[in-house]
């Protein structure tokens, strides 16, 4: 089998990062296919040619498997390689535990985009929000190692 191939801008750690740590952390050998994000034509012309649902960066192909989306890459790649949930209490703390950060980062986004007449506002918000949400990460991760459990 082929090495698994990891597309995304070049200079740009981005949606990548997680998945690369992944394959990391699964001792799995891949190679990267970087595009310029100053140029986008050869992304442009590529995207189309590879065949994928819903051409988009970043993307990985793993032989005949194709697939684009940051998130359900990470979970094809947990699951390939034995680091996802297995147990049904794993499943559902992973998954809300993927939501208050899916919540985190939007609540994020509002403040890093807001009108500068209402920014203070939606930092301070984004601050009390961010603190208290955390703080239950935190209490999670007081007693076990990981997020799910002692295993990763």
């Amino acid at each position: 089998m082929g090495k698994i191939v990891l597309g995304y801008w070049q200079d740009i750690h981005g949606l990548a990062s997680p998945i690369r740590l992944l394959l990391e952390i699964a001792g799995v050998d891949y190679e990267e296919k970087l595009y310029n994000i100053d140029d986008r034509v050869d992304w442009d012309e590529k995207k189309e040619s590879l065949e994928f649902t819903y051409p988009n960066l970043p993307y990985i192909i793993d032989g005949d498997r194709k697939m684009t989306e940051h998130l359900p890459i990470m979970r094809y790649i947990s699951r390939k390689f034995g680091l996802a949930p297995t147990t049904e209490d794993e499943i559902i703390i992973s998954d809300q535990t993927e939501s208050l950060v899916f919540d985190l980062r939007f609540r994020f986004y509002m403040v890093a985009y807001a009108p500068v007449e209402i920014f203070d506002d939606k930092k301070t918000e984004w601050l009390r929000v961010a603190h208290r949400k955390l703080n239950y990460l935190d209490h999670l991760l007081e007693k076990n190692k990981y997020v799910t459990g002692s295993r990763l």
